[in-house]
């Protein structure tokens, strides 16, 4: 493994230690460090004041408005740390494409598609939808010429598409139906040309029987670390 993987994959692992803490900070683990002692004659006006109506419903609106402050705060800070890891991950399946000859609209999809799926993150109503489904089926062709450029038939992709179609509409009939059967056949399908992709991809680029098992069980993670070994 060079320097370059080395790094990439302790970003990695320092974005998980960061969203550990950040999840200790919310469950009450890690607590924030105490105040400085109330003086005395604050102390007696709160007493006062918590004795009306009044200071308990401004009290308890102030401690609403500081947890949903808190919360929206973690959530911008998972947003940030998500969006880095996407953006490294693609960055490295852009070069994974480059080193087997994909399509160059692929490569560039692979940099502005975190990007993209941010943007519509904070978005919703009939356009969002469309250009999701746009996105989506661009998505979708990439898998097609990856599974091509290893010498397997690019319709496989599409065979894990209409399997999830056909098993969705299955599920919302009783019992065992014909479109479950033939949903979860093409699913299963998939899954075997996507092992055998797998090993073709791991054997170009002379690796072992576990990262090839790795490349397999997680391959949006093991693809883009070929992409950066030179």
């Amino acid at each position: 493994m060079d320097n370059q993987t080395k790094v990439i994959l302790g970003l990695l692992i320092l974005i998980a230690i960061l969203i550990g803490i950040l999840t200790l900070k919310v469950t009450g683990v890690i607590k924030p460090s105490e105040k400085e002692p109330v003086k005395t004659e604050d102390i007696q006006e709160i007493q006062e004041a918590k004795e009306t109506e009044n200071f308990i419903f401004s009290n308890e609106r102030n401690f609403i408005i500081k947890v949903l402050g808190f919360f929206t705060m973690y959530a911008i800070a998972i947003t940030i740390i998500m969006f880095i890891v996407n953006m490294v991950l693609a960055i490295g399946e852009a070069k994974l494409y480059r080193k087997i000859s994909m399509p160059d609209w692929a490569i560039s999809f692979q940099y502005v598609y975190p990007v993209i799926n941010l943007i519509l993150g904070f978005g919703n109503g009939i356009v969002v939808n469309i250009i999701k489904i746009v996105i989506a089926l661009v998505s979708l062709s990439c898998l097609c010429k990856f599974f091509g450029c290893l010498g397997m038939s690019k319709w496989w992709p599409l065979s894990m598409a209409l399997g999830l179609i056909l098993t969705i509409v299955g599920i919302f009939k009783s019992g065992i139906n014909i479109w479950l059967i033939i949903g979860i056949f093409l699913i299963l399908a998939y899954l075997y040309a996507h092992v055998i992709t797998s090993i073709r991809l791991a054997k170009e680029f002379d690796k072992g029987i576990l990262f090839t098992i790795m490349l397999i069980l997680l391959p949006g993670i093991f693809q883009p670390v070929l992409g950066f070994e030179r």
